[in-house]
C-alpha cells in the first residue's frame, strides 16, 4: 500500500487522527504527505501497532495532537523493517512525545527534523521505552522542543544510554562526542524556514554519518538530491530532513592526466569555524599528498607538503587562528594529477 502527495488535516480518532494501521498490516509506504490539525488519543496524525516493513518518508506533521502518546506520530509494537526518515516534526503535542512516541519497536530513524513540539508530561520532542525497544537514530535534529515533566528533547536522556544515536544534533546532550550541542541555526525563513545554511554558522553540514546509497537517501525534504552531493563527490551527508543547498559546488575536480580517476574523499568540519578546521580524506592507495589554502584572491596563506601517506583515513587539523575573517579555499593536492578544492569559511 502506497500513501503518497496527500493532504490530511481536521481529522479526529482514538488512534491515529489521520492513518491507523493495527494488527498486522505490512509493506506499506506513507510518502510525501502533510498532516496537520489531527487530534487523537494516541498518535495524532498517524498510529502504527504491530506492523513491518514500513517506510514513512518526507512528510510534513505539524499542529497535531494526541490526548495520551505521540503528538504526530505513535510507533507501537511494530519491530520489522520500520524506516522512519526525512520527515519534519514541528508544533505537535501530547502527554508523552509531543512529536515522536515509540514503543516496543525497532525503527530507523534517520535525517529527521524534531522541533518545536510539547509534552504535557515527558520528552518534548521524543518519548520511547529504552527497555523494550532497539533504536538506531541517525543525522536527526532535535531542537527547542519543550516538557513540562522530564526532558524536553528526548526521554530517557540518551546521556545516560546512547549506544543507539549516531552523528545527531540534539539539544543538551553534551555525553557522547557523537552529538552537536548546538543551534542547529535554520534559515527561519521561506516555505521550508527548517533548512540549514552555511551563512547562517550552522554545523550541521558535512558531518552526517552516510548509509548505502538508498531510497533513504536519495532527496531531502525539499526534494533536493542528497545522492549529487553524497555519491559523486564523497561528501558526508548533512544533519536534518534538509540537505545544504550550496550556491556554488562544494567540491570542484581538476584532472591534468588523461586517465583521471577520482580516488580520494575529503571533507572539512566544522565549516565555518574560528580557530580550527579538521580536514577528512581517504586515500584508496598510497600517494604523495600536499595542501594550500587561498584567499578570494588566489593568494596562497599556507601550504604544507605531507609527502607520501598510506591508503586508509588520515584527518589533519589545520590552524586558522590567525586568518581574517572571510572566505577561503583549500585545494588538496593528491601525487601530480588530481586536485580537490574546498571552500572555507573563517568566522571571528
Amino acid at each position: 500500500v502506497d500513501i503518497e502527495n496527500c493532504e490530511f488535516d481536521d481529522n479526529e480518532s482514538s488512534w491515529g487522527g489521520a492513518i491507523c494501521c493495527k494488527n498486522g498490516g505490512s509493506n506499506i509506504s506513507i510518502k510525501s504527505n502533510e498532516f496537520h490539525d489531527n487530534t487523537a488519543s494516541n498518535g495524532g496524525a498517524v498510529y502504527l501497532n504491530n506492523t513491518d516493513d514500513m517506510r514513512i518518508s518526507l512528510n510534513k506533521f505539524y499542529d497535531n495532537s494526541a490526548d495520551n502518546s505521540g503528538g504526530a506520530v505513535f510507533l507501537d509494537n511494530s519491530s520489522d523493517n520500520v524506516e522512519f526518515y526525512n520527515n519534519l516534526l514541528n508544533n505537535n503535542n501530547a502527554d508523552y512525545g509531543g512529536g515522536l512516541a515509540i514503543d516496543e519497536s525497532d525503527p530507523e530513524i534517520y535525517n529527521n527534523t524534531i522541533v518545536y513540539n510539547d509534552a504535557d508530561s515527558d520528552g518534548g520532542g521524543c518519548y520511547y521505552d529504552s527497555l523494550n525497544c532497539t533504536l538506531d537514530f541517525r543525522n536527526t535534529i532535535i531542537y527547542s522542543n519543550n516538557a513540562n515533566g522530564f526532558s524536553n528533547q528526548l526521554d530517557p536522556n540518551p546521556d545516560y544510554n546512547h549506544s543507539d544515536f549516531t552523528t545527531c544534533c540534539i539539544e543538551g546532550i553534551t555525553a557522547w562526542s557523537g552529538n552537536i550541542n548546538d543551534d542547529p541555526k535554520f534559515v527561519n525563513s521561506g516555505n521550508h524556514p527548517y533548512r540549514i545554511s552555511s551563512d547562517n554558522g550552522t554545523r550541521c553540514i558535512d558531518v552526517g554519518t552516510n548509509g548505502t546509497a538508498s531510497e533513504r537517501e536519495a532527496l531531502d525534504l525539499k526534494d533536493h538530491s542528497r545522492l549529487t552531493r553524497v555519491s559523486a563527490v564523497y561528501a558526508r551527508i548533512d544533519i536534518g530532513a534538509y540537505e545544504y543547498e550550496d550556491p556554488t559546488p562544494s567540491y570542484k575536480l581538476t584532472s591534468i592526466g588523461d586517465n583521471f580517476d577520482f580516488k580520494c574523499k575529503l571533507s572539512v568540519y566544522p565549516n565555518p569555524a574560528q580557530n580550527e578546521f579538521f580536514l577528512f580524506f581517504s586515500l584508496n592507495e598510497i600517494n604523495d599528498i600536499k595542501y594550500e589554502i587561498v584567499n578570494s584572491f588566489g593568494q596562497q596563506v599556507l601550504y604544507k607538503n605531507l609527502n607520501k601517506l598510506p591508503s586508509g583515513e588520515h584527518t589533519i587539523i589545520l590552524d586558522i587562528s590567525d586568518l581574517k575573517q572571510g572566505i577561503y579555499f583549500i585545494k588538496l593536492c593528491i601525487g601530480n594529477e588530481k586536485q580537490l578544492v574546498r571552500k572555507l569559511i573563517k568566522k571571528d
